[in-house]
């Protein structure tokens, strides 16, 4: 006969059948032929049945009973189940078979006997069990999965299910089923982490998911946002591009105009963009301030594209087609974006240009009026000035026409005396051209001029003033050529107004402080410094301050316009003027100018 053992597809079942098997085989262990007809011999170690244990069924098929032979087998069947059996009274382990054995390590017949104390790790665990078997007669079912310990030490676990031989008597013992479930625990264990793992990436990534799709909602509508504002920016851009009052153009990446606004076309007469792409192509359409032609290569915006950088104060005249000029300041600049070229802005400048060129006409009629309100104060001197060549001329001529009315003049003598009255005839002409010249209506014209040469004309020119009021005019001028790029007769205008006022001021005072000094000198950072002083009655308190405001004045005669067109000469000769007082008596005024090189 043989035996096969099959495991069952059920834990629960498996556990059923070896708890019947065990109380078969505890019963059994009661009657008359026991434990003892089969040993733990019987079974070999991989749980076959031994030929000791075949012999014995062979005895008893042949002398024993069929309730014998039933024993036999279910003994055979407890040696070689698959799960650990054992029988145990008063916690007391009395029977194991093989399979229970190799649970926990132990050799045959070791755990027989045993307390079942030495299964458990630790006493807190087995009294932890102790409390909870005191209820196993009461249900005469017991099933848990605690952890044991084997025999090396090495902690398994196990389910564990038992049940009492006779409920009646529990003191009868009970069988007990164990099962090794270390590796499916490990792997339940596994399992568990790698759920929790994947349930803590689910989330995680669910987080993530979850912001990452809040911020394309807001992405999302930021981008809603910028589209909006993106097309209201645009709507106002051309807006503004249509109506701004400056002429606007912007050109591609190659030059070519490809959009104007309307100031753009009624600026230039031109409705068209290839008409105004055509300004400056032809000679004459577009000149320079100084009236130079300005070619097309050299407009502001060809300019910025080919330099790649801005290009501002650029004043240009353009020829308008009813033959007026159009005076514009235009400012371009490169755009950063591709396929763009520059942006070109194009202000209207002619009423500023006529009100500058009428500022500039008023200023030389002051200019004027002022040297003939001079010449005017200064007219009994220049007739003594003019008189005295005058008269030495009559003189020579009387002298020469009284010699040869005798007849006593020779012609060496002639000679002489024509000379001598020729002198002083060209002396007077060159007092009346230099008075001409001073007082005449005139276009401002600059050129390289030597500064100390100035100062002598015009000193010379009022020796004869301050010869007849006892003053002395001191000069201290630098020793080398001070070049200034000047218009002459602004500057001789300049020097003649501050050396009239300071012999002015010393004429009501002592004698021998009727002392003028000028002085120049070379200071650096390229300036030329030119400082008259006097020892006179000096400036007012406030005067340092308002002596240059025009109708401020001084001298009960003045009208106050000259220190005030002074200033505004030297200012525009990019220069200054100022004034100070002299300690301890009278007032200092100087003026500067950069040391003279020919500009535009």
């Amino acid at each position: 006969m043989a035996y096969f053992f099959v495991a069952p597809f059920d834990r629960v079942e498996q556990r059923r059948l070896s708890e019947k098997l065990a109380l078969a085989v505890a019963r059994s262990s009661r009657s008359p032929i026991g434990g003892d007809h089969l040993p733990h011999s019987a079974t070999g170690r991989n749980g076959s049945i031994s030929r000791a244990s075949h012999a014995a069924y062979e005895r008893l098929s042949a002398t024993g009973s069929a309730a014998d032979q039933s024993l036999l087998e279910y003994q055979i069947i407890f040696e070689n189940a698959i799960v650990g059996i054992c029988s145990m009274r008063n916690r007391i382990l009395l029977r194991c078979n093989r399979r229970m054995e190799q649970i926990f390590g132990f050799g045959p017949g070791e755990l027989d006997q045993q307390p079942v104390r030495i299964l458990y790790p630790n006493k807190e665990a087995y009294e932890r069990i102790d409390k909870v078997y005191a209820n196993f007669p009461r249900h005469n079912q017991y099933v848990h999965e605690p952890q044991l310990v084997r025999k090396d030490g090495r902690l398994i676990w196990c389910i564990v299910s038992g049940r009492l031989l006779d409920p009646r008597e529990p003191a009868a013992g009970s069988i007990w089923v164990v099962q090794d479930i270390t590796e499916r625990r490990i792997t339940e264990n596994a399992l568990r982490q790698a759920n929790k793992r994947l349930e803590m990436r689910v989330e995680q990534r669910t987080t993530n998911l979850r912001r990452t799709n809040q911020a394309l909602k807001v992405e999302i509508q930021r981008r809603k946002d910028m589209h909006v504002a993106l097309v209201e920016s645009r709507e106002k851009y051309r807006a503004l591009f249509r109506t701004f009052p400056i002429g606007v153009a912007i050109t591609d990446d190659q030059g070519n105009i490809v959009e104007v606004n309307r100031a753009l076309q009624r600026l230039t007469g031109r409705r068209d963009i290839a008409g105004i792409q055509r300004i400056g192509s032809q000679a004459g359409d577009l000149i320079k301030p100084d009236g130079g032609e300005v070619s097309r290569e050299n407009l502001a915006r060809v300019r910025a594209l080919r330099e790649h950088r801005r290009i501002e104060d650029e004043e240009v005249g353009l020829l308008l087609p009813d033959g007026s000029r159009l005076w514009f300041n235009t400012i371009a600049a490169p755009i950063p974006v591709r396929g763009y070229g520059v942006v070109a802005t194009y202000s209207d400048v002619t009423e500023r240009k006529q009100a500058v060129e009428r500022e500039k006409r008023q200023q030389a009629e002051f200019s004027r009026a002022a040297r003939l309100n001079v010449m005017g104060e200064m007219a009994s001197a220049l007739a003594h000035e003019l008189g005295q060549p005058l008269s030495s001329c009559l003189n020579y001529l009387e002298g020469l026409i009284l010699r040869l009315e005798v007849g006593t003049a020779e012609t060496a003598d002639i000679a002489t005396a024509l000379a001598s009255a020729r002198r002083q005839a060209e002396r007077a002409g060159e007092i009346v051209n230099r008075v001409r010249n001073y007082v005449r209506r005139h276009r401002p014209e600059r050129r390289i001029v030597d500064v100390n040469e100035i100062i002598r004309d015009v000193v010379s020119f009022l020796s004869f003033e301050a010869r007849s009021q006892g003053s002395v005019v001191r000069l201290a001028l630098a020793p080398q050529r001070l070049a200034a790029f000047v218009d002459r007769v602004e500057l001789e205008q300049v020097v003649l107004n501050l050396l009239k006022n300071a012999l002015d001021a010393v004429c009501a005072v002592p004698k021998r402080r009727r002392i003028v000094s000028i002085s120049t000198r070379s200071r650096c950072k390229g300036l030329i410094e030119c400082l008259v002083s006097d020892h006179g009655c000096g400036l007012p308190a406030d005067g340092v301050v308002r002596v240059f405001e025009p109708y401020v004045t001084t001298k009960p005669d003045g009208l106050g316009l000259g220190l005030s067109i002074c200033r505004t000469i030297i200012e525009s000769h990019d220069g200054k003027l100022k004034a100070a007082h002299n300690r301890p008596h009278g007032a200092k005024f100087s003026f500067t100018l950069p040391i003279g090189e020919v500009r535009p």
